[in-house]
Protein backbone atom coordinates (compact mmCIF):
# COMPACT_ATOMS: atom_id res chain seq x y z
CA UNK A 1 0.00 0.00 0.00
CA UNK A 2 1.58 3.41 -1.29
CA UNK A 3 2.35 5.77 1.63
CA UNK A 4 1.82 9.66 1.94
CA UNK A 5 2.54 12.17 4.47
CA UNK A 6 1.22 15.60 5.19
CA UNK A 7 2.61 18.40 6.21
CA UNK A 8 0.29 21.70 6.87
CA UNK A 9 1.67 25.44 7.68
CA UNK A 10 -0.23 28.39 8.75
CA UNK A 11 -4.22 28.68 9.63
CA UNK A 12 -6.92 27.02 10.79
CA UNK A 13 -8.37 27.32 7.47
CA UNK A 14 -4.74 25.43 5.93
CA UNK A 15 -5.55 22.71 8.48
CA UNK A 16 -9.24 21.50 7.90
CA UNK A 17 -7.77 21.61 4.36
CA UNK A 18 -5.54 19.03 5.56
CA UNK A 19 -7.36 16.92 7.64
CA UNK A 20 -9.93 16.47 4.66
CA UNK A 21 -6.94 15.54 2.10
CA UNK A 22 -5.89 13.49 4.59
CA UNK A 23 -9.20 12.20 5.23
CA UNK A 24 -9.92 11.39 1.41
CA UNK A 25 -6.22 9.94 0.63
CA UNK A 26 -7.40 7.71 3.48
CA UNK A 27 -10.52 6.85 1.68
CA UNK A 28 -9.22 6.14 -1.41
CA UNK A 29 -6.26 3.54 -0.35
CA UNK A 30 -3.55 5.06 0.58
CA UNK A 31 -1.44 4.89 4.35
CA UNK A 32 -1.30 7.48 6.05
CA UNK A 33 2.62 8.55 8.13
CA UNK A 34 4.38 10.94 9.41
CA UNK A 35 6.68 13.85 7.83
CA UNK A 36 9.64 12.80 9.67
CA UNK A 37 9.39 8.74 7.64
CA UNK A 38 10.27 8.14 4.11
CA UNK A 39 7.30 7.98 2.41
CA UNK A 40 6.12 7.84 -1.23
CA UNK A 41 4.26 10.54 -0.86
CA UNK A 42 4.45 14.31 0.03
CA UNK A 43 1.87 16.87 0.29
CA UNK A 44 3.29 20.39 1.84
CA UNK A 45 0.10 22.48 2.64
CA UNK A 46 1.78 25.85 2.23
CA UNK A 47 1.04 29.61 3.84
CA UNK A 48 2.62 32.70 2.47
CA UNK A 49 1.24 34.89 5.49
CA UNK A 50 4.80 35.78 6.50
CA UNK A 51 8.02 35.67 4.77
CA UNK A 52 9.16 33.16 7.53
CA UNK A 53 6.05 30.95 6.18
CA UNK A 54 7.34 31.13 3.07
CA UNK A 55 11.05 29.85 3.99
CA UNK A 56 9.41 27.16 6.15
CA UNK A 57 7.81 26.29 2.94
CA UNK A 58 10.44 25.66 1.51
CA UNK A 59 12.33 23.83 3.99
CA UNK A 60 10.16 21.39 3.95
CA UNK A 61 10.15 20.61 0.69
CA UNK A 62 13.99 20.08 1.01
CA UNK A 63 13.23 17.70 3.85
CA UNK A 64 10.91 15.55 1.50
CA UNK A 65 13.78 15.51 -0.93
CA UNK A 66 16.03 14.03 1.53
CA UNK A 67 14.19 11.40 3.18
CA UNK A 68 12.75 10.33 -0.29
CA UNK A 69 14.78 11.72 -3.33
CA UNK A 70 12.39 9.39 -5.81
CA UNK A 71 9.07 10.48 -3.60
CA UNK A 72 6.41 12.11 -5.45
CA UNK A 73 6.01 15.69 -4.05
CA UNK A 74 3.20 18.00 -4.27
CA UNK A 75 3.16 21.51 -3.38
CA UNK A 76 -0.55 22.86 -2.24
CA UNK A 77 -1.97 25.68 -0.35
CA UNK A 78 -1.42 29.49 -0.28
CA UNK A 79 2.18 29.57 -1.44
CA UNK A 80 1.13 27.68 -4.58
CA UNK A 81 0.48 30.77 -6.23
CA UNK A 82 3.91 32.45 -5.59
CA UNK A 83 6.27 29.53 -5.68
CA UNK A 84 9.29 28.76 -8.88
CA UNK A 85 7.98 26.86 -11.41
CA UNK A 86 11.60 25.21 -11.12
CA UNK A 87 10.86 23.38 -7.83
CA UNK A 88 11.01 19.88 -7.68
CA UNK A 89 7.58 19.22 -6.93
CA UNK A 90 4.31 19.30 -8.65
CA UNK A 91 2.50 22.42 -8.01
CA UNK A 92 -1.45 21.54 -7.89
CA UNK A 93 -4.68 22.45 -6.53
CA UNK A 94 -5.93 20.25 -3.51
CA UNK A 95 -9.03 19.67 -5.45
CA UNK A 96 -7.12 18.39 -8.29
CA UNK A 97 -4.50 16.48 -5.95
CA UNK A 98 -7.96 14.53 -4.37
CA UNK A 99 -9.09 13.80 -7.75
CA UNK A 100 -5.65 12.38 -9.12
CA UNK A 101 -6.07 9.30 -6.50
CA UNK A 102 -9.94 9.21 -6.86
CA UNK A 103 -10.72 5.18 -6.99
CA UNK A 104 -7.46 3.88 -6.29
CA UNK A 105 -9.01 2.15 -3.38
CA UNK A 106 -10.01 -1.61 -3.60
CA UNK A 107 -11.59 -2.01 -0.18
CA UNK A 108 -15.11 -1.35 0.71
CA UNK A 109 -15.70 1.79 2.59
CA UNK A 110 -17.88 0.40 5.23
CA UNK A 111 -17.83 1.77 8.95
CA UNK A 112 -15.98 4.90 8.90
CA UNK A 113 -12.73 4.34 11.03
CA UNK A 114 -12.29 6.60 14.06
CA UNK A 115 -9.69 9.12 13.67
CA UNK A 116 -6.80 9.66 16.24
CA UNK A 117 -7.93 13.51 17.13
CA UNK A 118 -11.33 14.12 18.90
CA UNK A 119 -11.13 18.16 18.62
CA UNK A 120 -11.59 18.44 14.41
CA UNK A 121 -11.63 21.92 12.43
CA UNK A 122 -14.86 22.19 10.30
CA UNK A 123 -14.28 24.84 7.93
CA UNK A 124 -17.47 26.64 6.80
CA UNK A 125 -16.01 29.50 4.76
CA UNK A 126 -12.97 30.59 2.89
CA UNK A 127 -11.80 33.98 0.84
CA UNK A 128 -11.91 37.38 2.15
CA UNK A 129 -12.45 41.00 1.02
CA UNK A 130 -11.60 43.00 3.14
CA UNK A 131 -8.15 43.23 1.20
CA UNK A 132 -6.20 44.90 4.89
CA UNK A 133 -3.40 46.41 3.59
CA UNK A 134 -0.72 44.15 4.87
CA UNK A 135 -2.33 40.91 4.10
CA UNK A 136 -2.07 38.78 1.31
CA UNK A 137 -4.87 36.25 1.83
CA UNK A 138 -7.62 38.04 -0.22
CA UNK A 139 -4.98 37.43 -3.27
CA UNK A 140 -4.35 34.10 -2.67
CA UNK A 141 -8.01 32.59 -1.66
CA UNK A 142 -9.78 35.27 -3.14
CA UNK A 143 -13.75 36.34 -2.90
CA UNK A 144 -15.79 34.91 0.09
CA UNK A 145 -17.03 31.19 -0.55
CA UNK A 146 -19.81 29.70 1.65
CA UNK A 147 -20.48 26.26 2.21
CA UNK A 148 -23.87 25.67 2.94
CA UNK A 149 -25.70 24.61 6.00
CA UNK A 150 -26.81 20.84 5.00
CA UNK A 151 -23.03 20.53 3.64
CA UNK A 152 -22.08 21.80 6.79
CA UNK A 153 -24.37 19.08 8.70
CA UNK A 154 -23.52 16.89 6.82
CA UNK A 155 -19.61 16.75 7.37
CA UNK A 156 -19.97 17.35 11.29
CA UNK A 157 -21.85 14.16 11.79
CA UNK A 158 -19.04 13.05 9.44
CA UNK A 159 -16.57 14.28 11.75
CA UNK A 160 -18.94 12.88 14.81
CA UNK A 161 -18.91 9.37 13.54
CA UNK A 162 -15.06 9.13 13.37
CA UNK A 163 -14.81 10.25 17.23
CA UNK A 164 -14.95 14.25 17.55
CA UNK A 165 -16.44 15.60 20.54
CA UNK A 166 -15.40 18.99 20.03
CA UNK A 167 -15.86 21.06 16.37
CA UNK A 168 -14.02 24.00 15.79
CA UNK A 169 -15.80 26.49 13.38
CA UNK A 170 -13.21 27.93 10.90
CA UNK A 171 -12.80 30.06 8.09
CA UNK A 172 -10.81 32.64 6.32
CA UNK A 173 -12.94 35.00 7.26
CA UNK A 174 -15.33 32.95 9.88
CA UNK A 175 -17.75 36.26 10.88
CA UNK A 176 -18.88 36.63 7.00
CA UNK A 177 -20.86 33.22 6.87
CA UNK A 178 -24.63 35.06 7.21
CA UNK A 179 -25.54 31.32 9.02
CA UNK A 180 -23.00 31.53 11.39
CA UNK A 181 -25.49 31.60 14.31
CA UNK A 182 -27.98 28.66 13.00
CA UNK A 183 -25.12 26.45 12.35
CA UNK A 184 -24.04 26.78 15.60
CA UNK A 185 -27.67 26.32 16.93
CA UNK A 186 -27.90 23.11 14.82
CA UNK A 187 -24.78 21.29 15.47
CA UNK A 188 -25.12 22.07 19.32
CA UNK A 189 -28.32 19.53 18.68
CA UNK A 190 -26.00 16.96 17.44
CA UNK A 191 -26.27 14.40 20.66
CA UNK A 192 -22.53 12.85 20.65
CA UNK A 193 -20.94 16.68 19.91
CA UNK A 194 -20.00 18.29 23.48
CA UNK A 195 -18.38 21.60 22.21
CA UNK A 196 -18.27 23.80 19.46
CA UNK A 197 -15.77 26.33 19.14
CA UNK A 198 -15.23 29.36 16.85
CA UNK A 199 -11.83 29.89 15.44
CA UNK A 200 -10.58 33.19 14.56
CA UNK A 201 -13.39 35.89 14.38
CA UNK A 202 -12.93 39.76 12.43
CA UNK A 203 -14.31 42.21 15.63
CA UNK A 204 -16.78 43.64 13.13
CA UNK A 205 -18.49 40.86 12.55
CA UNK A 206 -19.46 40.01 16.20
CA UNK A 207 -22.68 41.62 17.19
CA UNK A 208 -24.92 40.85 20.33
CA UNK A 209 -27.03 38.60 18.32
CA UNK A 210 -24.12 36.28 18.36
CA UNK A 211 -22.95 37.21 21.85
CA UNK A 212 -26.52 36.09 22.88
CA UNK A 213 -26.26 32.70 20.79
CA UNK A 214 -23.26 31.98 22.51
CA UNK A 215 -24.23 33.21 25.93
CA UNK A 216 -27.62 30.29 25.59
CA UNK A 217 -25.84 27.63 24.42
CA UNK A 218 -23.83 25.15 26.99
CA UNK A 219 -21.95 24.03 23.92
CA UNK A 220 -20.56 26.71 22.79
CA UNK A 221 -16.79 27.34 24.48
CA UNK A 222 -16.74 30.71 26.31
CA UNK A 223 -13.30 31.77 24.43
CA UNK A 224 -13.04 33.93 21.07
CA UNK A 225 -9.68 34.66 19.16
CA UNK A 226 -10.41 38.45 18.09
CA UNK A 227 -7.72 39.95 16.10
CA UNK A 228 -7.00 43.54 16.99
CA UNK A 229 -3.85 44.05 15.31
CA UNK A 230 -2.84 47.39 16.73
CA UNK A 231 -4.60 49.36 19.65
CA UNK A 232 -3.62 52.77 18.34
CA UNK A 233 -6.21 54.65 15.54
CA UNK A 234 -3.74 56.27 12.96
CA UNK A 235 -2.34 52.64 12.28
CA UNK A 236 -5.05 50.69 12.43
CA UNK A 237 -6.30 52.94 9.12
CA UNK A 238 -2.93 52.69 7.73
CA UNK A 239 -4.19 48.61 7.97
CA UNK A 240 -7.56 48.99 6.75
CA UNK A 241 -9.21 47.43 9.77
CA UNK A 242 -12.32 49.52 9.77
CA UNK A 243 -12.35 49.97 13.74
CA UNK A 244 -11.17 51.91 16.19
CA UNK A 245 -9.52 51.21 19.40
CA UNK A 246 -12.53 52.66 21.04
CA UNK A 247 -14.81 50.18 18.74
CA UNK A 248 -12.62 47.65 20.27
CA UNK A 249 -12.95 48.05 23.92
CA UNK A 250 -16.84 48.65 23.64
CA UNK A 251 -16.79 45.35 21.92
CA UNK A 252 -15.13 43.51 24.71
CA UNK A 253 -17.37 45.15 27.41
CA UNK A 254 -20.17 44.20 25.66
CA UNK A 255 -19.52 40.62 25.26
CA UNK A 256 -17.96 40.65 28.81
CA UNK A 257 -21.14 41.58 30.01
CA UNK A 258 -23.39 38.93 28.88
CA UNK A 259 -20.14 36.36 29.54
CA UNK A 260 -18.81 38.04 32.28
CA UNK A 261 -15.39 35.00 32.01
CA UNK A 262 -15.15 34.53 28.34
CA UNK A 263 -11.44 34.67 28.00
CA UNK A 264 -9.92 36.83 24.63
CA UNK A 265 -6.91 35.62 22.66
CA UNK A 266 -5.78 38.08 20.18
CA UNK A 267 -3.22 38.67 16.58
CA UNK A 268 -1.09 41.58 17.39
CA UNK A 269 1.26 43.09 14.12
CA UNK A 270 4.22 44.63 15.33
CA UNK A 271 6.47 47.25 12.55
CA UNK A 272 3.83 48.31 10.57
CA UNK A 273 5.40 51.00 8.45
CA UNK A 274 5.69 54.13 10.32
CA UNK A 275 4.82 52.98 13.34
CA UNK A 276 6.24 54.90 16.18
CA UNK A 277 7.27 54.13 19.53
CA UNK A 278 4.20 56.04 21.03
CA UNK A 279 2.08 54.32 18.48
CA UNK A 280 3.31 50.58 19.44
CA UNK A 281 2.89 51.57 22.98
CA UNK A 282 -0.73 52.77 22.03
CA UNK A 283 -0.98 49.29 21.35
CA UNK A 284 0.96 48.24 24.61
CA UNK A 285 -1.72 50.05 26.33
CA UNK A 286 -4.63 48.66 24.80
CA UNK A 287 -3.61 44.88 25.03
CA UNK A 288 -3.23 45.98 28.82
CA UNK A 289 -6.84 47.52 29.72
CA UNK A 290 -8.42 44.44 27.55
CA UNK A 291 -6.56 41.81 29.61
CA UNK A 292 -6.08 39.06 26.68
CA UNK A 293 -5.19 35.64 28.18
CA UNK A 294 -3.18 34.94 25.28
CA UNK A 295 -1.47 37.01 22.09
CA UNK A 296 0.12 35.55 18.86
CA UNK A 297 3.08 38.05 17.76
CA UNK A 298 3.35 38.62 14.04
CA UNK A 299 6.42 41.02 12.98
CA UNK A 300 5.64 43.25 9.98
CA UNK A 301 6.29 40.98 6.78
CA UNK A 302 6.33 42.64 3.10
CA UNK A 303 3.48 40.48 1.01
CA UNK A 304 3.75 41.38 -2.49
CA UNK A 305 0.26 42.71 -4.23
CA UNK A 306 -0.29 44.41 -1.05
CA UNK A 307 -0.73 48.12 -0.31
CA UNK A 308 1.45 48.30 2.17
CA UNK A 309 4.42 46.99 0.45
CA UNK A 310 4.99 49.95 -1.62
CA UNK A 311 4.60 52.55 1.87
CA UNK A 312 7.42 54.34 2.91
CA UNK A 313 8.99 54.89 6.42
CA UNK A 314 9.54 51.03 7.04
CA UNK A 315 10.42 50.45 10.41
CA UNK A 316 14.19 48.86 11.42
CA UNK A 317 14.64 45.15 12.27
CA UNK A 318 16.09 45.50 15.07
CA UNK A 319 13.13 47.79 16.45
CA UNK A 320 10.44 45.43 14.69
CA UNK A 321 12.22 42.27 17.30
CA UNK A 322 12.52 44.49 20.60
CA UNK A 323 8.80 45.76 20.19
CA UNK A 324 8.09 41.69 19.08
CA UNK A 325 9.98 40.42 21.96
CA UNK A 326 8.39 43.07 24.44
CA UNK A 327 4.89 41.99 23.35
CA UNK A 328 5.50 38.05 24.16
CA UNK A 329 7.21 39.06 27.10
CA UNK A 330 3.53 40.92 28.06
CA UNK A 331 1.69 37.57 26.62
CA UNK A 332 3.76 35.61 28.90
CA UNK A 333 2.52 37.80 31.92
CA UNK A 334 -1.48 37.69 30.66
CA UNK A 335 -1.45 33.91 30.22
CA UNK A 336 0.01 33.39 33.92
CA UNK A 337 -2.61 36.27 35.43
CA UNK A 338 -5.56 34.19 33.69
CA UNK A 339 -4.20 30.72 34.93
CA UNK A 340 -3.71 32.60 37.92
CA UNK A 341 -7.30 33.35 37.95
CA UNK A 342 -8.35 29.79 38.29
CA UNK A 343 -6.21 29.18 40.14
CA UNK A 344 -8.93 28.04 43.40
CA UNK A 345 -11.05 26.57 40.69
CA UNK A 346 -12.45 23.06 39.36
CA UNK A 347 -11.62 23.01 35.65
CA UNK A 348 -13.61 21.10 32.91
CA UNK A 349 -11.02 18.98 30.57
CA UNK A 350 -12.41 17.04 27.36
CA UNK A 351 -9.37 14.95 27.01
CA UNK A 352 -7.50 14.49 23.92
CA UNK A 353 -4.58 12.16 24.77
CA UNK A 354 -1.77 10.95 26.66
CA UNK A 355 1.14 12.55 26.01
CA UNK A 356 5.33 11.40 25.87
CA UNK A 357 4.95 11.61 29.57
CA UNK A 358 2.12 9.71 30.09
CA UNK A 359 -0.49 12.55 31.65
CA UNK A 360 -3.22 12.48 29.94
CA UNK A 361 -3.70 16.25 28.25
CA UNK A 362 -6.69 18.37 26.98
CA UNK A 363 -8.37 21.54 26.73
CA UNK A 364 -10.70 23.92 28.90
CA UNK A 365 -13.72 25.60 27.49
CA UNK A 366 -11.40 28.77 27.85
CA UNK A 367 -8.45 27.38 25.80
CA UNK A 368 -6.03 26.25 28.26
CA UNK A 369 -4.17 23.18 27.68
CA UNK A 370 -3.70 20.75 30.85
CA UNK A 371 -2.36 17.63 31.53
CA UNK A 372 -2.93 15.52 34.68
CA UNK A 373 -2.64 12.18 35.89
CA UNK A 374 -5.35 9.69 36.66
CA UNK A 375 -5.06 6.10 36.70
CA UNK A 376 -7.66 4.97 34.36
CA UNK A 377 -8.78 5.58 30.87
CA UNK A 378 -10.79 8.81 30.11
CA UNK A 379 -10.09 9.60 26.44
CA UNK A 380 -13.02 11.44 24.65
CA UNK A 381 -14.48 12.00 28.24
CA UNK A 382 -15.23 15.15 29.87
CA UNK A 383 -14.04 15.35 33.60
CA UNK A 384 -13.82 18.05 36.35
CA UNK A 385 -10.75 18.47 38.24
CA UNK A 386 -9.52 21.13 41.15
CA UNK A 387 -7.27 23.21 38.67
CA UNK A 388 -4.29 22.40 41.70
CA UNK A 389 -4.18 19.18 39.93
CA UNK A 390 -3.20 20.02 36.98
CA UNK A 391 -0.19 21.24 34.63
CA UNK A 392 0.13 23.41 32.53
CA UNK A 393 1.00 22.69 28.45
CA UNK A 394 1.69 25.52 25.68
CA UNK A 395 -1.01 25.27 23.29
Amino acid sequence: MATFAIHTLGCKTNQAEGDQIADQLTKHGLQSTAFKNKSDIYIINSCTVTQRADKKTLRFIKQALKQNSKAKIFLIGCYRKFADKELPVEIIEKEKLIKKFNGKSNEPQGIPKPHPHIRRNLLIQTGCENFCSYCIVPYVRGKNKFKPLNEILNNANELIETGAKEIVLTGTNLGTHKELITIIKKLSRIKDLIRIRLSSIEPMYINKDLIECITNNPKVCPHLHIPLQSGDNDILQAMKRNYTREDFLELIKMIRKHVPDMSFNTDILVGFPGETDKQFNNTIDLIKRINFSRIHVFSFSKRPLTAAYKLPDFVDPKTIKERALRTKDLGKKLINNFIMQNKDKNIEILVEQKNKQGLWEGLSPHYLRCAFSLNQNLFGKVILIPFIKVKQVAS
